[in-house]
């Protein structure tokens, strides 16, 4: 199968480089900064989201199409129209970043925390957290404290950091209009990690609140892992949905974390009680493809479907938005020409090595109260087991807090013991935040929070001299790691760790 595409063309403007293919029209362009979630701070989690608002609510036009997001490695702001409204709303977007309307930042904070709260849990994210708690692409599953928190000064700073020449590119499908501008600072892009933080001994398994069965895992870059992802759906929905029944259908996804990495997941969501028998099958499929590979049958189909896709002028758009990423963040990547050549020359054996990256690093997520029982896939652990030592404060009574439990304060950190092993110790050295809740009649008044992805909820009247303990806490964490957040708490995972 040949199909001729249009040229790829690359050029700059202002210090920015500028990349379009033509596409089908309208013209679509799009405004890539090198920042991402994993760039931030847990305290400082947030900040780039809200930037992006303030931006945003400025820049757009009544019926003008426009949208932006925050990704884990990158920012990303579109608009679609006119030649001459593309360019007047890429010239006003460059100029507010630069300098942000920071006036605005409380109203916008409140719309961000509303929708953050409508959204609800998000799965990709809720699984980053198990793998790699807080740090680097963890932070996606965190919610974001500074959005309450962050000051004039810390957003124009943030901006005056990222939002420059150096850490941006542009992406057009067509060619760029006349008057195209992008006046951001010429200044070069900050030096930022690109690698992943040390993570959980995997593979293993946790449960997650909600119905939804999932494995996750580690993939390289490159088309074989897409096939491979694409091949388990097709056979999982097979057995699960049209042979046994069990489920609807099985989503997938691939999220980009590194120059080298990617984290691939499939979830389901099957009839409550079939979870185990379910997981079975998941497990036995997974196993298959990294034993032996796809069929030849298989391979030929996901290359033609590859085919169709990567051809089809309407991605056209996805393409130039990994290009323009890419060229930001000085990853690797392929233009659709050198990947429709790269797919063509994919083996059986590799998509079966991408498998077996999976099937090594996999994280099974199963729904509350559901408990797996496989030899070599142990639980991931809740707590941490070790109780520090310190001062020791029992629940005050008709507090709701369990017969038993101790909190304990000590000089290397602090413990949360509910009893019958479930212990929550965060130490000093790894908390990442103190997150004051805002509301006193709140179950909690702080969280305190570990780089781990572990927290300890603190509500002082729930422990006898638990004003002393919370004020002991207080002088132990940094001042710096101090945040007053939304009072539902600063993580979708501490709703599982509360008293």
């Amino acid at each position: 199968m040949t199909t001729e595409l249009p040229p790829l063309h690359r050029s700059e403007v202002d210090g920015v480089p500028v990349l379009w293919r033509e596409g089908p029209g309208p013209l679509t362009a799009g405004l890539v900064l090198g920042v991402g979630r994993r760039d931030e701070t847990f305290t400082g989690g947030g900040t780039t989201h809200l930037l992006e608002h303030l931006v945003m609510h400025e820049a757009r036009r009544p019926r003008l199409e426009c949208n932006a997001s925050v990704g884990i490695a990158s920012t990303e702001l579109t608009v679609t129209g006119r030649p001459d409204r593309v360019v007047e709303f890429l010239a006003r977007a460059c100029r507010l970043l630069a300098d942000p309307p920071v006036e605005r930042r409380e109203v916008e904070a409140r719309v961000l925390a509303a929708e953050e709260r409508e959204e609800g849990p998000d799965l990709v994210g809720a699984l980053l957290v198990e793998r790699f708690g807080y740090r680097g692409p963890g932070l996606v599953g965190a919610v974001e404290p500074a959005l309450g928190a962050v000051s004039a000064e810390a957003l124009r700073a943030w901006s005056a950091r990222w939002a420059v020449s150096g850490a941006a590119a542009c992406w057009l499908t067509g060619p760029p209009p006349e008057g195209l501008a992008l006046p951001l600072p010429a200044r070069r892009r900050p030096d930022a990690v690109d690698a992943l933080p040390e993570g959980a001994l995997l593979p293993g398994w946790t449960q997650l609140p909600g119905p939804v069965l999932a494995v996750s895992g580690l993939v390289p870059v490159g088309p074989a892992a897409g096939v491979a992802l694409h091949v388990l759906r097709d056979r999982l929905e097979e057995e699960l949905r049209h042979r046994r029944g069990l489920t609807y259908g099985v989503d997938s996804s691939l999220d980009r974390l590194t120059a080298v990495d990617r984290h691939a997941l499939l979830a389901t969501q099957v009839r409550e009680g079939a979870e185990t028998e379910a997981f079975a099958v998941v497990r036995e499929v997974l196993a298959a493809l990294a034993a032996d590979g796809p069929t030849d049958a298989e391979l030929a189909g996901e290359v033609e479907s590859a085919e169709e896709t990567l051809t089809d002028q309407r991605t056209t758009s996805d393409e130039l938005s990994a290009l323009a990423e890419a060229a930001v963040l000085g990853w690797p990547v392929e233009a659709t020409e050198e990947l429709l050549a790269s797919v063509r020359d994919l083996t059986i054996e590799d998509v079966r090595d991408a498998a077996r990256h999976l099937e090594r690093s996999a994280l099974v997520a199963v729904p509350e109260g559901v408990d797996l029982e496989v030899p070599g896939l142990p639980r991931l652990p809740d707590g941490s087991g070790e109780v520090v030592e310190g001062r020791v404060h029992r629940p005050r009574l008709l507090r709701g807090v369990p017969r038993g439990a101790r909190l304990v304060v000590g000089g290397s950190g602090a413990s949360l013991d509910l009893g019958g092993g479930q212990v929550t110790t965060v130490r000093w050295e790894e908390v990442v935040g103190l997150v004051e809740a805002g509301d006193a009649d709140a179950d909690f008044t702080h969280q305190l929070v570990s780089a781990r992805g572990l927290s300890i909820p603190l509500q002082a009247r729930d422990w006898r001299g638990g004003d002393e303990a919370l004020r002991a806490v207080l002088a132990a964490v940094p001042e710096r790691l101090h945040v007053r957040g939304d009072p539902e708490g600063p993580s979708r995972r501490a709703d599982r760790e509360r008293a």
